[in-house]
């Protein structure tokens, strides 16, 4: 079964990148999956959330690429 594309995931996604990357500072490519997963979840009404989920990622899934395009 092919996967149908609905904008309002679109958006929630979206979104949630934006609360990550204000957070951050810049962008780290873990945020997309992240994102991914806090809309899977339905984690996309309280940044407080968001961040927490991201937190736990970055605890779960390290990296050693520094953060880039910092604002």
């Amino acid at each position: 079964m092919t996967p149908t594309f609905r904008q309002d995931t679109q958006d929630d996604r979206t979104w949630v990148l934006e609360q990550l990357i204000k957070y951050e500072g810049g962008l780290d490519n873990r945020m997309y999956e992240c994102a991914t997963r806090c809309v899977d979840w339905n984690i996309i009404n309280d940044v407080k959330d968001v961040i927490k989920t991201w937190e736990d990622y970055k605890t779960k899934f390290p990296s050693s690429i520094p953060i880039s395009n910092r604002l």
